[in-house]
């Protein structure tokens, strides 16, 4: 569900913002660091520092009002 909806704003927001989608079965180290407990999770970070968080998938609003408060 949030996959196509991630390569939509990829690609409104190229140059501006990296999207990077990560496999936690593949990854469970990362996942556990950055304490990923449901799917989907999208964090964003800025100069490597974590700026939002959102759990669960509630649609293309949602994720341009994370990228909003966090700029």
């Amino acid at each position: 569900m949030a996959e196509p909806v991630l390569d939509e704003l990829s690609e409104e927001y190229k140059g501006k913002v990296d999207f990077m989608k990560v496999n936690v079965d593949e990854n469970q180290q990362g996942s556990q660091k950055y304490g990923v407990m449901s799917i989907p999770t999208t964090i964003l970070f800025m100069n490597g520092q974590e700026k939002g968080r959102q759990i669960g998938f509630a649609g293309k609003a949602a994720f341009e009002n994370l990228l909003k408060k966090a700029s």
